[in-house]
């Protein structure tokens, strides 16, 4: 087996290209999970917004200072997201290999992630150790509302065709 330390090998999220080098992906069992693009977009602005009390890290107290000047959501997609001033990876980019396809054995929806990951492990744990499988709480932002109600007619389009890859290849709507 590999060990590794994650936070010394990798800076952040790995795509699977960078995995693979390290871990030859095809000889395992490969699973991920994605989200509803307009979806992870809203969580990823209010991760931003939060992430600046809790992180040293520049990257994200730049990111903080950026988003941080717009009034909303929406002016934040608009005048940021459509015009690249943050330009942040797709899905897709994190899950395709060398050939540009996405080879998983197990794809998650988020929106289905403790009942999907259960089925997904049930592939290689025993019955005792899926019996006591306890699922961490997930660092979720703190917003209380469905992620539709952020969006005018306008931001649900340029978030569309920022992630058009990812509702493609995963098949989301709005």
């Amino acid at each position: 087996a590999t060990h590794i330390q994650w936070s010394q090998t990798f800076k952040s999220h790995a795509n699977y290209r960078t995995l693979n080098r390290v871990f030859k992906m095809n000889n395992l069992f490969v699973f991920s999970s994605v989200r509803n693009p307009w979806d992870w977009e809203v969580s990823h602005y209010h991760w931003i917004l939060q992430q600046h009390l809790i992180s040293g890290d520049g990257q994200a107290n730049q990111s903080y200072k950026t988003v941080s000047q717009y009034l909303d959501f929406n002016e934040y997609v608009i005048k940021c997201l459509n015009e690249r001033v943050l330009n942040f990876n797709d899905q897709t980019y994190f899950l395709q290999n060398g050939d540009e396809e996405i080879n998983l054995n197990y794809l998650i929806r988020y929106e289905n992630l403790e009942k999907a990951l259960k089925e997904c492990c049930n592939n290689f744990l025993s019955k005792v150790e899926m019996d006591n499988l306890i699922l961490a709480n997930r660092q979720g932002t703190e917003r209380n509302r469905d992620y539709r109600s952020y969006y005018t007619e306008e931001s649900k389009k340029i978030v569309a065709k920022l992630r058009q890859r990812d509702i493609d290849n995963f098949h989301y709507t709005f």
